[in-house]
Formats: C-alpha cells, sequence, structure tokens
C-alpha cells in the first residue's frame, strides 16, 4: 500500500501544529517579497530534500538466506507483496536468465531517498509513473499552499519514527537560515552603496 503521509507547506497562521513553519514562511515572504504561492512551493522543496536526507540507504545486496538443507537463497518482494525466493542452485542451471550475482543485486537501490523530489525539481534518474503526486492547495481562487505525496509502497516502513515533524523542522531552520543570510548580503549591500 502506498504510503498516506504527505509533506505540506501550507500558509496556515492558526494551526497550532504549524506555529514553526508558519513563523518561518511569514519571514522568507517579508524578506524575498515573494508571495504564498512561492515561497510554500520553496518550503516543500526543503521539506523534501530533508526527507531525502533522512530516508535510509539500501545496501547493495540482498541478505543471503539458507535452507534447512543449508542451500543460499535470496528473497525478492514482489510487486503485489509476496516474497519469492531465488536459490543459488537456479540461477548456476545452464538454462537460467538469472545469474547468482544479479539475483542478490538490490536494482533499485536509492530509488526510495531519489523519490522525494521527483516533481518537484530536476531529477537525475526520470521518475516512475503513479510514485507521487504534487498538488497547488488552493482557498478559493488563492494558493496557500502545496503537498507533494510519496507514493511508494515501502516508504513508511523504511523510514525512522517521525521524520515528518523532523523533516517540517529542518526545513523551518533551512528557510529561517536562508532569509537570514539574504538579510545579511542586503544589508551589506547597503553598506557599500550599491
Amino acid at each position: 500500500m502506498a504510503s498516506d503521509w504527505t509533506i505540506r507547506a501550507i500558509n496556515d497562521w492558526r494551526a497550532t501544529m504549524q506555529v514553526q513553519l508558519s513563523t518561518a514562511l511569514r519571514v522568507a515572504e517579508d524578506v524575498w517579497r515573494k508571495g504564498t504561492e512561492e515561497t510554500t512551493k520553496r518550503l516543500l522543496i526543503l521539506m523534501a530534500e530533508s526527507a531525502k536526507a533522512i530516508t535510509p540507504q539500501a545496501r547493495k545486496n540482498r541478505k543471503i538466506h539458507r535452507d534447512d538443507h543449508n542451500r543460499p537463497y535470496v528473497e525478492w518482494y514482489l510487486g503485489d507483496g509476496t516474497v519469492q525466493r531465488i536459490y543459488k542452485w537456479q540461477c548456476d542451471k545452464p538454462e537460467s536468465r538469472m545469474t547468482w550475482e544479479r539475483a542478490k543485486n538490490i536494482s533499485r537501490r536509492g530509488l526510495a531517498k531519489r523519490s522525494w523530489l521527483w516533481g518537484l525539481k530536476y531529477a537525475m534518474r526520470k521518475p516512475i509513473e503513479g510514485t507521487y503526486d504534487v498538488q497547488k492547495l488552493a482557498l478559493g481562487r488563492r494558493v496557500v499552499g502545496w503537498q507533494k505525496i510519496n507514493k511508494l509502497r515501502y516508504i513508511d516502513k523504511i523510514m525512522p519514527a517521525g521524520y515528518e515533524a523532523t523533516a517540517a523542522r529542518a526545513a523551518s531552520n533551512k528557510l529561517m537560515h536562508l532569509a537570514e543570510a539574504k538579510l545579511v548580503a542586503d544589508f551589506e549591500k547597503s553598506l557599500r552603496g550599491v
């Protein structure tokens, strides 16, 4: 099942859970003189970057198991949620198209990390269709925020506990740091008379 957790950047000053985010958004809007739509999208990108940073990386190879007869095998998780065993002896057969090295290799290693930025900014590899959704959130005609839904079916299983709050906190801190850096740069320019 796909993750039902959604990262959101919303300009909602009254929401008690969004106090830190809302403060960061207000400061950013004032400093950059940008509207809510652009500022919340920037914050959403920062949240996705933070989620990417805390997403665990899969190891290079699958764990090798042994059955009751001491025969080595690896487990492949199929799209329908079932697990398939691939034995080394199956790969050793001349007619087999599967090599033992390929069976052990985790081919989509790093996919979960990359998935956070799909639909938000340039991605190094093409996103997998249907694994994410990015939407504008509107109140009437006014855009009040953005949301990104990561639909990888295993994302919630691999993420550390409390990752939503960690990503939001890191994004708020980074947004405040960027706003501070702009204020300092503007102040230094004014001192130089530029």
